[in-house]
């Protein structure tokens, strides 16, 4: 069964009925996006138990700026109880690696439970030059099928968070329900003012023209369908509710995840309710290099308790997945072309879930993705990318609810993976089928518990926590003493901390981790590396020094190829050896030579009753020998702070620490 109206139209037809237009290229005024986070800005969350979670923001902040030395200004609230603060002095904003700086001491602080960068998140899509005359992507993952068991209801909402939407296209436009700006800064929006009730597409060009990109993504999933006009979505009925959270050159976490956590219907301060419009599924192609943070993961669980399922895209540069597609709950979402083999650009990594189109080949090829775009109401074009991929997704999920509303995240997950069918170079997941995943669903009344995930289980007992969890990152350290001998497990992608309060002196650390690829550091205001062994060989040792009331922090760091994404586990033994520095002891008094004709002489060697003559016959063989008390003893357990470690060598940079934090903060499924 073919249903509903496709029109596409060359770049060389300029028939007046429909005109297929390119990216608007009005060049962008002056406007520096972020690289990687927005400078001089955190996202913290206060500890429940202490002061500073009962005080008002403001009046804790001061006190955590007082405690780190950092100034903190208070903004906003944001998603998951998390606060916006502005760090650093009010007239130097920091930049980018000094602001993550800044971050890694706040979340020392005992104060601060969680402390995140706010991230900056660009659209993923990678345009395409339209000569499409058919929309194979749909043909792939059998849409009219699918359409044959469902085309959605009309009281369905799905979300789409992305550049806004061209509201007055012919094709998409009127399928908006509801929508709300979250872009807060005015010149990143681009339309003279923050957030607000208009979620038009004001543009996002950053130097190659405005992209149009929510316009698109909106169009895969819910495009006029046999209306005669333009081209189909996947679910004919549903109503999108558009939050704009990117504008020029993108768009910052906090604005992505307070709109994610306002379609999910959780409060937000200042926006009106969305009421009966929540979303079952929102859509999210957009990302940033790196791993889930604490922030992004708070904010991914809590819309997931909300029964909203988040479909994001794995990324567009052939490397690892970034954030938010890498958060545990998210259905991330890969790549693959109308022959169902992995692109090129598509990101991969164990936490992608499923393959979907996305579209590939260079201008002029017919292959990518053709859905709306602007600038007018009848343009047309064709887009590759993880972004395209992603929605194809979110719009089968919205039909597979429109089945059977109450599936959870996890069951959708498991009819994705049982029904899909063969990927080329995509190791062991499955190219999106929407017709048999759309057949799978069971009805109302019979959905099945949520199933164990057969391909990464999770990990029995000891494998991965052992009796110090949990101190996998800065501030969390298990406290250790002298002369510790631990038999431990380091778990994939998981760090293990260590602090040693001790008297002052020298210490030696040590791992053995047999054939694991363990690596060891001594750490200074969790950040800066003052010492160093990382080896292939996982038989470490470092020395540090221990200041006068100070305390020393340890990081075993499992090693993570980043060609591979394999990481190292295993258990492994630490050790710790301290010569603890002190008063001089007494000089020693020369005992009187030994009187012969004094039998009781305790320094008499014919002594019988001597203990330590062991080769006298008179001696007791089974008596201990005398041993001087070893050096050091138990660490005074409390809570210090981290101090300085002197060390002889020159301490290195903060950053390849930092780069190990966002190599191994992986999610474990």
């Amino acid at each position: 069964m073919r249903v509903g109206s496709i029109a596409v139209v060359s770049l060389l037809s300029l028939a007046p009925s429909a005109v297929l237009a390119a990216p608007s290229t009005t060049k962008a005024s002056s406007f520096n996006a972020p690289r990687l986070r927005v400078p001089g800005q955190a996202l913290l969350k206060f500890v429940p138990s202490t002061k500073a979670a009962a005080a008002v923001p403001a009046d804790a902040l001061k006190d955590i700026a007082a405690r780190t030395g950092v100034p903190l200004r208070y903004v906003r609230p944001s998603a998951a109880g998390f606060v916006l603060v502005q760090v650093g002095p009010a007239d130097a904003v920091p930049d980018e690696d000094a602001t993550l700086a800044l971050v890694h001491r706040l979340a020392a602080d005992v104060g601060v439970l969680r402390a995140s960068d706010n991230k900056w998140m660009r659209p993923y899509a990678v345009a395409n030059d339209p000569l499409r005359a058919d929309m194979w992507n749909l043909d792939v993952i059998g849409a009219d099928s699918a359409w044959d068991v469902t085309r959605g209801t009309a009281t369905q909402r799905v979300g789409v968070i992305d550049t806004g939407l061209l509201r007055g296209h012919e094709d998409v436009g009127d399928r908006a329900v509801a929508g709300y700006d979250f872009v807060s800064d005015p010149a990143t929006g681009n339309d003279g003012d923050g957030r607000d009730a208009d979620y038009e597409d004001a543009g996002d060009d950053c130097g190659a023209g405005n992209s149009f990109h929510g316009t698109h993504v909106a169009g895969i999933i819910a495009a006029g369908t046999n209306n005669g006009v333009g081209i189909s979505g996947i679910n004919w009925n549903a109503g999108l509710v558009v939050a704009r959270a990117l504008g020029r050159c993108g768009g910052t976490t906090d604005d992505i995840l307070v709109a994610a956590q306002w379609l999910a219907g959780l409060a937000v301060p200042g926006v009106p309710p969305i009421g009966a419009n929540k979303v079952g599924v929102m859509n999210l192609s957009l990302g940033s290099p790196g791993d889930c943070g604490a922030f992004e993961q708070e904010a991914v669980t809590q819309i997931g308790a909300a029964g909203v399922v988040i479909v994001a895209a794995a990324g567009n540069d052939s490397g690892t997945v970034g954030s938010p597609a890498d958060c545990d709950g998210v259905v991330a979402v890969a790549a693959h072309d109308r022959n169902r083999n992995r692109t090129g650009y598509s990101s991969f990594g164990p936490e992608v879930d499923i393959f979907a189109p996305g579209g590939s080949g260079n201008a002029g090829d017919p292959n990518g993705v053709l859905s709306t775009l602007g600038p007018t109401a009848r343009t047309y074009q064709f887009y590759q990318g993880t972004s395209m991929a992603a929605p194809h997704v979110a719009g089968v999920i919205s039909l597979m609810q429109a089945v059977n509303p109450a599936l959870s995240r996890a069951a959708i997950e498991q009819i994705l993976r049982d029904t899909g069918g063969a990927c080329g170079n995509c190791d062991s997941l499955v190219s999106m089928d929407a017709a048999a995943a759309v057949r799978a669903v069971p009805p109302p009344g019979t959905t099945p518990p949520d199933p164990v995930d057969p391909v990464d289980p999770d990990p029995p007992p000891g494998l991965v926590d052992d009796i110090r969890e949990e101190n996998d990152a800065a501030g969390q350290e298990a406290v250790i003493g002298c002369g510790a001998r631990l038999n431990l497990v380091a778990g994939a992608r998981d760090q293990d901390w260590f602090a040693v309060d001790a008297a002052a002196g020298s210490l030696v650390v040590a791992i053995d981790g047999g054939a694991t690829d363990l690596d060891l550091y001594i750490v200074r205001n969790g950040t800066e590396i003052v010492a160093r062994s990382d080896t292939e060989t996982g038989a470490e040792t470092i020395n540090g020094t221990l200041d006068v009331d100070k305390r020393i922090v340890i990081l075993v760091n499992p090693f993570v190829n980043a060609q591979t994404g394999a990481a190292a586990e295993g258990p492994y033994t630490l050790s710790l050896d301290c010569t603890q520095s002190g008063p001089p002891p007494p000089e020693p008094v020369d005992p009187p030579p030994p009187d012969p004709s004094d039998p009781t002489d305790p320094t008499n060697p014919t002594d019988p009753t001597d203990p330590r003559d062991e080769d006298d016959d008179g001696g007791d063989p089974t008596a201990p020998r005398t041993q001087a008390p070893t050096t050091g003893g138990p660490g005074n357990v409390g809570l210090l702070a981290d101090g300085g470690c002197a060390q002889s060598t020159t301490s290195t940079s903060a950053a390849p620490l930092l780069g190990l934090l966002l190599l191994l903060r992986r999610r474990r499924r």
